[in-house]
């Protein structure tokens, strides 16, 4: 699986690749350039919506370039306004309009609880769609982390096994139920995988301790 997603808002712009064990990352602005690479379980799955208060900035605006106007109305009627006045005024507060235009509002989404936050534009190119793909992020992460801890190995120890699940567990990644049908699976599965190394096995013991490990819990 590779899905590219791409946003752009004014002279800035995100890049997100994401692959089945990794999301890669691309942020570009005027005057810095970021790359870098997420494994999958250094991402978080919680969503946060952030965003500023546009009024006052819009208000500024077109206060901005109302002033100029006035100026050179006030120069064209003869209110003995010198034009070199008119001018500086007219440099300056359209370059402050300028400015405020350019100055980027936060009207983002992040999906936080990682090992880093990763933002997205909100409405680009609309809400729905954005949502749906940090909606895939978190959905592969999952099937990500569930893949790699409930795979049970031969070294690990049933304590570090329980450990790796109850994170799971935390992080939503597998129900109540899940956890302790991965338990008892697990508990057996350690215990055939260390009889067999003793050659020593006996195929009725799992049953019984399945049954024991349930009475316990």
């Amino acid at each position: 699986m590779r899905i590219i997603f791409e946003q752009k808002r004014r002279l800035n712009s995100r890049k997100y690749i994401l692959t089945d064990t990794k999301l890669v990352v691309e942020t570009k602005s005027i005057t810095k350039n970021f790359k870098y690479e997420l494994k999958l379980d250094a991402v978080g799955n919680q969503i946060l919506y952030q965003s500023d208060s546009t009024i006052l900035g819009k208000i500024t605006f077109y206060i901005c370039l109302a002033i100029p106007f006035i100026a050179i109305i006030l120069f064209l009627c003869s209110f003995k306004i010198e034009i070199r006045l008119v001018l500086i005024n007219c440099l300056i507060w359209w370059g402050l309009a300028l400015y405020n235009f350019l100055t980027l509002h936060n009207d983002d989404i992040f999906i936080t609880g990682g090992h880093q936050n990763l933002a997205f534009y909100r409405t680009i190119p609309n809400e729905e769609t954005v949502l749906e793909f940090v909606e895939k992020i978190i959905s592969t992460s999952k099937k990500y982390l569930k893949e790699k801890y409930t795979k049970v190995e031969l070294s690990m120890s049933e304590e570090a096994f329980f450990s790796q699940l109850r994170w799971l567990q935390e992080r939503e990644v597998i129900t109540d139920l899940e956890l302790k049908e991965l338990m008892n699976i697990g508990l057996v599965s350690l215990y055939s995988a260390s009889q067999r190394a003793h050659k020593n096995f006996s195929p009725e013991f799992p049953f019984s301790l399945l049954i024991f490990y349930r009475k316990r819990k």
